[in-house]
């Protein structure tokens, strides 16, 4: 009874004086995060029932560290590379922990803990581990992608009949959604009015190089995703796909793929299964043929000026982490009256990324950059 009360006394003081309240939060150091852990209470060892909530605890702070620092397009290309190699070694990844306070359930142990981890050893075993990361403007992708049956025989694909084009469907919407996830942008089909030639013929399912390049130069694509999906008599759905690197006039990766399903299983749910693993498996490829750039993160050192509440802080967090293209992190590391000290990690060229920090339509405040002679920042909200 007692810690709830005291939990819900802090709880409430974080919203009488927010100054006070950033002077509080930043008594933690640059690189130190706060974590909840658990563990299910077995009785007897509660030794080892702590240890499994720190266990937890370590893991969620490194998990939720990636999702910052890479975001969500580098977690999805990477994710077997997080949950498999790196996230298993999450306690040599910390440099120390504290556990704040705990609280016991009847089934349950629920732990709070303060932990710094070792960047330094991250962006060591991200290099060893390969992480795909892309910078830049994304990848332009163009679909060639046709379908195989239901009918014996039967073959749909948009550039069969150019002049009566046929509309995507659900399968093809798919597609695009998955890939655009990993960071590839796609080229719409109708973007282009094609020649009067091109438009005239009749062309094959299967395209040579020389036409995908055409097709692919034609859109403005980087890429051109091109192959078939078939679902067979026999409860099971094939693909087949192949990426073309256009201005090369090469393959990157082909790859193919059966799923198969048990007596009744509804193929259009069996077909998306199919698509999502193919999916997953291409698309961290391409986007490594195109650029496997070192982990190297950039710094800036922001003082943010003339706060006027807690609110005002988080909005500016979330501008600079949701609306900056080429945030990885925003860390606050001191405060000190009106203002907050913070550290802006990114990526990218730094003239292209202050930029951006003029655009701020979104924000209910407005704020000047001034850049000091040593390089830092200094936010002053109007």
């Amino acid at each position: 009874m007692k810690r709830t009360v005291l939990w819900t006394f802090l709880a409430l003081m974080m919203f009488v004086n927010p100054a006070q309240n950033l002077e509080a939060l930043d008594q933690q150091e640059t690189n130190e995060i706060l974590v909840f852990g658990t563990a299910k209470i077995t009785g007897g060892n509660e030794a080892a029932e702590r240890e499994e909530a720190l266990s937890d605890a370590l893991k969620k702070g490194v998990e939720g560290y990636l999702v910052r620092r890479i975001g969500s397009r580098g977690i999805i290309n990477n994710f077997q590379k997080i949950v498999h190699d790196l996230v298993p070694k999450s306690k040599e990844l910390v440099d120390n922990f504290l556990i704040l306070s705990e609280a016991r359930f009847e089934k349950e142990l629920r732990i709070l803990v303060r932990m710094r981890l070792n960047e330094n050893l991250i962006n060591k075993k991200m290099k060893e581990y390969d992480f795909i990361l892309f910078e830049g403007t994304p990848l332009k992708m163009l679909f060639l992608i046709g379908q195989i049956g239901p009918q014996p025989g039967e073959k749909t694909y948009w550039w069969q009949d150019l002049q009566n084009p046929t509309g995507p469907n659900p399968i093809d919407h798919y597609f695009v959604k998955l890939f655009e996830e990993s960071g590839l942008q796609t080229v719409s089909r109708f973007s282009q009015t094609l020649p009067q030639d091109m438009a005239a013929e009749k062309f094959d399912l299967t395209l040579n190089e020389e036409q995908l390049r055409q097709w692919g130069a034609l859109f403005g694509a980087d890429v051109v995703l091109h192959g078939t999906y078939e679902g067979t008599a026999y409860k099971e759905v094939i693909v087949d796909l192949s990426a073309f690197d256009v201005k090369k006039g090469e393959w990157i990766l082909k790859d193919h793929l059966i799923e198969k399903g048990l007596e009744g299983a509804d193929m259009t749910q069996l077909t998306e299964k199919a698509v999502y693993k193919i999916s997953r498996r291409m698309a961290p490829l391409i986007v490594k043929s195109f650029d496997s750039q070192e982990i190297q993160s950039k710094q800036f050192a922001v003082t943010v000026a003339g706060l006027k509440s807690f609110k005002q802080f988080r909005e500016i967090k979330e501008f600079l982490e949701k609306k900056v293209k080429g945030t990885q992190l925003v860390r606050q590391t001191g405060s000190r009256g009106d203002s907050i000290s913070l550290i802006i990690e990114y990526m990218g060229d730094p003239q292209k990324y202050l930029a951006q920090l003029t655009n701020q339509q979104n924000l209910s405040f407005k704020f000047s950059v001034e850049k000091t002679d040593e390089g830092k920042l200094i936010f002053n909200i109007r």
